[in-house]
């Protein structure tokens, strides 16, 4: 009995998660390339020294592309992390909506987003992390 009252309990948890995603997901949008962000090109050593300072600020890395993961949401959302690297080996983590075509593992590129120093995303919590508006591959 006290079994299925924990079931019954999860299956309503899930189910109002469910119900809600679907129901947002004319709010939820996909990464797009948004075109001109204004935003200071910070080096990724500078970040680490002053996390501080850059912490919800809108700035601009360059780096080397690793880690790639796509990813879903339980309501079928799509989202994309990697790592953006520097010569030194400091890394950003990178959050982006939507399943973003064309990244390569090793890739120079430039990230156009708002950096934070620790966010909670589901059920961790990154450090280092930006939420990428706009990709530029092999532009450096």
């Amino acid at each position: 009995m006290k079994i299925q009252k924990i079931v019954c309990f999860v299956l309503i948890i899930v189910a109002v998660f469910a119900v809600n995603s679907f129901s947002q997901e004319d709010v939820y949008k996909d990464y797009t390339d948004v075109g001109t962000i204004e935003g200071q090109r910070i080096p990724i050593e500078e970040i680490f020294l002053n996390r501080d300072k850059y912490h919800r600020e809108i700035i601009i890395i360059e780096g080397k592309l690793s880690e790639i993961k796509f990813k879903n949401l339980v309501g079928g959302k799509k989202f994309t992390l990697f790592l953006v690297e520097d010569e030194n080996g400091n890394n950003i983590n990178v959050y982006a909506r939507g399943t973003v075509e064309g990244l390569e593992e090793g890739s120079n590129l430039r990230v156009h987003g708002r950096y934070s120093k620790s966010k909670k995303f589901l059920f961790n919590k990154y450090k280092n992390i930006m939420k990428a508006r706009k990709i530029q591959m092999n532009s450096l």
